[in-house]
Parts: C-alpha cells; sequence; structure tokens
C-alpha cells in the first residue's frame, strides 16, 4: 500500500510488516551483543563525502559500508523481489541532505530508534539494539520510498515509514505509528481479529502472527500493523534512517525504521552507544555539531511550551508517554489508569478549551485523555472520586515550622480529591528548597504546579506540608576531568539554581569522550545530563555541582578503567570475565548501572536471567511462571523463569516455590549449566579435591564434567560445592565455558 502525505490519518503510512517466515524464525533468534568500548578497527577514517560508509568502514563493520557502496553502485543484492531494481535511487551523492546516506540524516534518525525503544518499555518489551547493517539497510530502503512511496521490499526485515510533504518531528510520526493505530487495534472494530491473533501467537509466536495477519485480516494489518510491528517482541534489532526531501526533488521528508530478528553487522550497540561513536567521527573529520542532531525531548524547540501533569493522591495514576514539551496545535495524549472502587469525577488542564477521555475496549479502568496544546504551558489534573462515598468527610491539613520563611495553605481541612495550594514566602536572602506533604501514615503525596504554586490532591488521610528555605547564594560547579582534554563550562560564574548550563568538551586529538558525570555536591545524587557529543546540558540544582569528564584514547589502550563499571578496576581477576559477559549483554550493572557489584552473590532469579540473555530472550509464554506461588507474571524475571522451566534446565522446589531469591551455590550453578549443555558424561576426576565428599548427589556428574572442562578451577584448592556463587565467579564460568 501508499501514503500520501502526513498528517491525515492513515496517509502516509506504509508498511511490510512481520520480518521472516515462521519455519526459519527459532534458528535466527540470537543474542544481541552491545559494544561498550571504542571500535576495534577504528583506523580507517573517511571524509564528510563518504557518507555513512565511511563511517561504517571506520566502525570495522564491514558488511554494512559494503551494502552502502552496492547501492550506491547500483548493485544491491535483494533478499527477495529479485527481478526488483531499487538501484537507481541511490546514487546520489552522500554529502546531499536528500539522501538517507548523508550523516547528518543518519544522526536525525537515531530519535527514532529512541522513542521506538521507550514505547516498547511500555509494553515490557527489552530495547532493541542498532544493528550497522540494518542502519546501510534502512538507508537504502528510505531512499527508494522517498521517491515511489512504497515499499522496495528486497530485504527480509521488519518496516515502518512516514512521509510528509512539510517537516515533522518524531513524535508527530509515532502519534500516527503507535498512538493511533494502538487505539484502532484495541477498538471493537478489530476485537475479532485480535482474538485470532492471540490465538495464532500462542501457537506459532508474535512474528508468525503478524505475517500471517496480513492476509486473514488484511484491514486491521493495515490499519494497526505499524503498532504491532513496534510492540513485536521477537525483535532484537534495529535501523533507522531519515531522508530530508525525497531524491526526486521534492520536499518530501521521510522517517523509516527497519526490524531484524537476528544480528546481521559484526556488533550492535545501544542507541546512545551508537550516537556517541557517531559524534566521535563526526569530530574527527571535521563535521562535528553541524545540525540539530536527533530530537530530544528534553530540549524544548522554538515556540513549544511545557506539559505536565499532577498525580492523583490516590485512586489512580497518571502517565505522560510523549515529550515534556509541545508546539501550540500539537494533539496532546496522557493515560490515567484508575484502580478498582474509584472513577473520574473530572479531568481539566490549564488553558484548555476542550479535554476529552475514553476507556480503552480492551483495558478496563485505563483511559487515554487527548487535547490540542495550546499556545501556553499546561498541567492535567485528574479528580477521582470513590465509589459509594458522597466526599462530605473532611481531612486535617496541618502546615509544620519553617526557617526562613512563611509557609500556608488555602485550606485547613479538605475532602479526598480536593486541589490544596501550598504558598512559601522566603525571608530576604533566601528561596524555596524543598515543598513535601506527607499523609498520616508518612507516605509522601504527589504534588505539581498550578499557577506558579505548590498544589496537591487530597488523600484519605490527615495530611502534614513541610517546606524547606535554602540561602539565595551563588552556586559554584567545581571541574574534574581526566587528561587529554579540556572541558568548559557557560556559565562558569555566578550560577544560580535553575541556570542552563551547558558543557564543552574538546578531547585532544585521537581522544574521545568516554564519560560526563555531574553530581549535586550536597546530596551526592547524579545531575541530569541532557546532550551528546561535544556538548551537554545540565539544570543547576539548588546545591553546588561537581562535574567529571573522562577522556580516552579512540583505540582504547591508554589507562582508562577496563570496563564500564566503577568497581571493577585493572588488575582484579574477574576483569576479563565481566567485560566478556557485559560485552555480550550476558550480565548487565546494578543499580544504575556503572557497578557490576562482583562481590554480590547470584540468586536463582538473576540466574534464569542471565542463562535467557545468553540464549537471546526467546519468546516464551510468561503464563508458566503462575505455577510458582512466589512468582509474578509481568515481573522483570518472568520470562527467563519461564524460559528455563520450559527448557527443562531449572525446576521448582518440591514446596511448589522457584524460590527466586534463594542464593545459588557452585554445585547448583555447574548442574544448570552442565543441563545447558546437553548434560554429557565426563571422566573428570573429582578425588583430587579434599572436600570432593561433600558434594551432592544431584551434581556430582554435572562437577566431573566442569572440572574437566576446565570451568572450575578450585576455590583455594578446594571444590567448595555449597559455597554461594557471587556475580564475577558466575561470569568466570560462563566465559570458561562458552569461549
Amino acid at each position: 500500500m501508499s501514503g500520501h502525505g502526513f498528517p491525515r490519518r492513515r496517509d502516509g503510512l506504509s508498511q511490510r510488516r512481520g520480518g521472516l517466515s515462521a519455519c526459519v524464525l527459532a534458528a535466527l533468534l540470537a543474542v544481541a551483543f552491545v559494544l561498550l568500548a571504542a571500535p576495534a578497527q577504528a583506523l580507517a577514517i573517511g571524509t564528510y563525502e563518504d557518507g555513512s560508509a565511511g563511517f561504517f568502514e571506520w566502525l570495522g563493520e564491514t558488511d554494512a559500508a559494503t551494502k552502502v557502496k552496492d547501492a550506491r553502485n547500483g548493485t544491491i543484492h535483494n533478499e527477495r523481489n529479485f527481478d526488483r531494481n531499487i538501484g537507481s535511487y541511490q546514487k546520489i551523492s552522500p554529502d546531499n541532505s536528500r539522501s538517507a546516506f548523508n550523516l547528518d540524516n543518519m544522526r536525525q534518525s537515531l530519535g527514532i530508534m529512541e522513542k521506538c525503544n521507550s514505547l516498547r518499555a511500555r509494553h515490557g518489551l527489552d530495547p532493541l539494539t542498532v544493528d550497522p547493517s540494518l542502519m546501510a539497510i534502512s538507508q537504502i530502503l528510505a531512499n527508494y520510498s522517498s521517491v515511489v512511496n512504497q515499499h522496495a521490499s528486497v530485504f527480509e526485515v521488519g518496516e515502518n515509514y512516514v512521509i510528509s510533504d512539510a517537516d515533522f518531528n518524531v513524535d508527530q510520526a509515532f502519534r500516527v505509528l503507535y498512538d493511533e493505530e494502538k487505539s484502532k487495534w484495541e477498538s471493537s472494530e478489530f476485537s475479532a481479529a485480535r482474538q485470532w491473533f492471540d490465538g495464532y501467537e500462542a501457537e506459532h509466536g508474535f512474528n508468525a502472527a503478524l505475517n500471517k495477519l496480513a492476509t486473514t485480516y488484511p484491514t486491521a494489518f493495515n490499519e494497526a500493523g505499524h503498532y504491532l510491528n513496534i510492540i513485536n517482541p521477537e525483535y532484537v534489532t534495529t535501523g533507522s534512517a531519515h531522508v530530508a526531501g525525497a531524491l526526486d526533488g521534492s520536499n518530501r521528508d521521510l522517517m523509516e525504521q527497519s526490524f531484524g530478528l537476528r544480528t546481521r553487522g559484526k556488533n550492535t550497540y545501544t542507541v546512545d552507544r551508537f550516537e556517541e561513536l557517531l559524534e566521535e567521527y563526526l569530530d574527527l573529520i571535521g563535521a562535528g555539531d553541524p545540525g540539530p542532531g536527533p530530537v530530544d525531548p528534553d530540549e524544548p524547540s522554538p515556540g513549544s511550551h511545557k506539559l505536565s501533569y499532577v498525580q492523583p493522591a490516590a485512586g489512580g495514576t497518571m502517565d505522560m508517554y510523549i515529550d515534556e514539551y509541545q508546539s501550540p496545535g500539537e494533539s496532546v495524549w496522557l493515560e490515567l489508569q484508575v484502580f478498582p472502587g474509584y472513577y473520574i469525577d473530572n479531568i481539566y488542564a490549564d488553558g484548555v478549551d476542550l479535554i476529552t477521555w475514553s476507556e480503552y475496549a480492551n483495558e478496563p479502568g485505563t483511559y487515554s485523555i487527548h487535547f490540542t496544546m495550546p499556545d501556553q504551558d499546561v498541567t492535567v489534573y485528574a479528580i477521582l472520586a470513590k465509589e459509594g462515598v458522597e466526599g462530605d468527610e473532611k481531612y486535617s491539613v496541618s502546615v509544620g515550622s519553617a526557617s526562613h520563611g512563611k509557609v500556608s495553605v488555602d485550606y485547613a481541612e479538605a475532602p479526598f480529591g480536593w486541589m490544596v495550594t501550598v504558598f512559601a514566602t522566603p525571608d530576604a536572602g533566601y528561596k524555596v528548597g524543598t515543598i513535601t506533604v506527607t499523609d498520616a501514615s508518612g507516605k509522601s503525596v504527589p504534588t505539581g504546579e498550578h499557577n506558579g504554586q505548590t498544589v496537591f490532591f487530597m488523600p484519605e488521610s490527615n495530611v502534614t506540608v513541610k517546606a524547606a528555605f535554602v540561602p539565595n547564594e551563588e552556586l559554584s560547579i567545581t571541574v574534574n576531568k581526566s587528561a587529554h582534554g579540556r572541558v568548559t563550562v557557560d556559565p562558569s560564574t555566578g550560577v544560580k539554581a535553575g541556570d542552563r548550563v551547558t558543557v564543552a568538551l574538546w578531547p585532544d586529538n585521537l581522544y574521545i569522550v568516554k564519560s560526563v558525570k555531574v553530581t549535586n555536591a550536597s546530596t551526592g545524587e547524579s545531575v541530569k545530563l541532557s546532550g551528546s557529543g561535544a556538548t551537554r546540558f545540565f539544570t543547576m540544582p539548588d546545591a553546588s555541582v561537581r562535574l567529571e569528564v573522562i577522556f580516552g584514547s579512540m583505540f582504547g589502550d591508554d589507562e582508562d578503567l577496563p570496563t564500564r563499571f566503577s568497581d571493577v578496576h585493572e588488575g582484579e581477576w574477574f576483569v576479563d570475565s565481566v567485560k566478556w559477559v557485559s560485552d555480550k549483554g550476558i550480565m548487565n550493572g546494578e543499580g544504575d548501572g556503572t557497578s557490576f557489584n562482583p562481590n554480590g552473590k547470584l540468586d536463582r532469579s538473576a540466574m534464569a536471567q542471565l542463562l535467557y540473555n545468553m540464549e537471546g530472550k526467546p519468546s516464551v509464554d510468561q503464563g508458566l511462571v503462575t505455577r510458582f506461588p512466589d512468582c509474578s507474571v509481568g515481573a522483570w524475571y518472568s520470562s527467563a523463569v519461564a524460559w528455563a522451566c520450559k527448557q527443562n534446565v531449572m525446576t521448582g522446589y518440591e514446596n511448589g516455590n522457584f524460590g527466586i531469591s534463594d542464593k545459588i551455590t557452585r554445585e547448583q550453578f555447574a548442574t544448570v549449566i552442565w543441563r545447558m549443555a546437553g548434560e554429557p558424561t565426563s571422566t573428570g576426576d573429582l578425588s583430587t579435591f579434599p572436600d570432593a565428599s561433600s558434594v551432592s548427589e544431584f551434581s556430582y556428574n554435572a562437577l566431573r564434567w566442569a572440572v574437566a572442562k576446565g570451568i572450575i578451577t578450585g576455590d583455594g584448592g578446594k571444590l567448595s560445592p555449597a559455597k554461594e556463587l557471587s556475580r564475577a565467579e558466575a561470569a568466570t564460568m560462563l566465559m570458561r565455558w562458552k569461549s
């Protein structure tokens, strides 16, 4: 099908959904390996005129570079529709903005993948990783579709694209691809298609159902296929492309995204890491920061306004899955979940004349809120009421004492659901630091802003309001940086809370920016950074901050940390194994991801997850975990536990539980990976270990195999079979097994 211009409801959209036939699906599911260091083959530095091919060569991604070069020569190697020649649409110079091979266009396209991953997260799906070969394919398809306005259909990939006769952004594109199609798919019109899809998916898998939908329910496929592509749990990789003006000379812009079930290129990357590498390459060729880059939701566009909301105090939650800043006239969408026993009394928004809401057909209690963005900042409020309660009971509002200022509220008592305004007036030389509201149990009550004042909705409890006032003094930015570069901040003096600070990074020749971190000097908490490449931004908190920057060799041979984890240092016995499991996406950091916690003990849920990661996270019915009373469907571990049980590599206890928090011992770990290896026989000798007699019967053959394979070499000369396994030991055993 073809489209005719964005943003008409179905016009401008076209897709070939589904990636590969069901008969080859199982064989093609693979682990997404995430490269965390600089490219190992970063030797050949091209020019801006080389376009994406030069960048792919610099990365060492030969397949992607070859695809672009073949396309420019008109010799595309089709994977299907072998008689179709789309090479004639690829030959314009890559330094032309009308080519998807243009480096600025490639940078602009990264926001597409970032937005897609944020939407997948709503469905509990893992983020797709960037495959350079899929990036090349996306660019080839975009060049063709920007002229012909239909799919080339020469590669075995899933594909979404949007085309427009005028400038449009990523949010506008996904408002059609995701929001409108989700609403359509969940409507009563497609209830029969959904019921069929769910049944077919349970038997054959999501991707097979998506392909079959095209012939079984073609209308549903055409109306909702983009949305289903975005939430396809079997996709693991992605690529994107952008064309600023079509190759035929028209003013049409196009955004394209491809999806894959397997890794095509040498490595895959997170979107952030891929963006960092592209920025480094642009800096190397002297083309750094030439354009606006990908859409950053934290950086408002000119003329846009802030969109926010105030959470109900009880009875439901509101979420906003669009950017914080919206332009006047944009269609705005939020989501409200109302808990059982409550109902919507009213929803309103500052400066909005007409606001509507409707309940999802297949999600009772979840409502979609819509309105058109006015030419001002907007805060959305949802007033919830309790069923069977008249609302006459009132609760008290107490105000705590404060130093260096005065605090008051507009209601000393109020019924559930009423909005209460807090007025905080600082003394001379001071300013408002924090305002907190807690209920009678000490639980925090959500707050927001209305007409420049802090507001909250009254819970079914008495509340206490407290304010802290802090000195209105000049704050400082302390810069700590490594060698091999310089750092500037603007403003550097006279900075106040709320100021927007620009950080400029200037690495020396053949060096790159490895990390940038801003920390609140008073609390130690991280301060959010936006931007990328050589320029970063942050908003100054109510305290001085520390700015820490690390520059490192682009070839990775300097004195930097051996891994991305702050608690893994050069010379430690587990460095290589931690890097191995991290690079392959098998084990990740804990907390904010910066620490590996090598000495932390591995529990059964984490064990299931790392094995599931190693196998490429194949599709599995999470409902299998319902057999275990201590497991929940939708929990972070549910897919991994369901897979481990289905594969019979991990089973539950006699009491019926899985034991998600129980620690894994050395002999248990050996037994699980022995099962995954097919329970091979072994002549390994355990008698050389003084504690061999303490080995459990169930693990005896597994330990013989693990010792013979060199997976377990001893713990201070002993087997220590019952010793709890650390994360570093688990990483080491996996590397010994698989490498």
